[in-house]
């Protein structure tokens, strides 16, 4: 019993010794990991800031793509209506003396 009370103080101080090094490796490596961090975070910022003026110049030479798209496509189905009104009327035309030649032929 004398031998654990003599030897206590220096058990105790070995302990506080061991915490005072861990909590110190702990803060250490906190620093460590957090200046890493905060380096990669600026990093990807700066990427992301020197990447933007080509992701909007590709979004402006998407957006005048599919406008060309959209007109070329105007511009077809604009010319098949077209031909389509006139197919319509040269078929009308051209039946037209078939319909008058019934319409007298039902009055004789």
């Amino acid at each position: 019993m004398v031998n654990f009370f003599s030897e206590l103080p220096s058990k105790i101080w070995i302990w506080l010794c061991d915490a005072a090094n861990k909590v110190e490796t702990f803060f250490s490596n906190l620093i460590s990991t957090g200046i890493s961090k905060a380096s990669e975070f600026v990093n990807n910022v700066a990427n992301s800031v020197r990447e933007l003026p080509g992701r909007i110049w590709n979004g402006i030479v998407d957006a005048i793509s599919s406008v060309a798209s959209w007109g070329s496509q105007l511009l077809s189905a604009g010319i098949n209506a077209a031909q389509n009104l006139v197919n319509g009327i040269w078929n009308t035309i051209c039946e037209l003396p078939g319909k008058m030649l019934d319409i007298g032929g039902d009055l004789v």
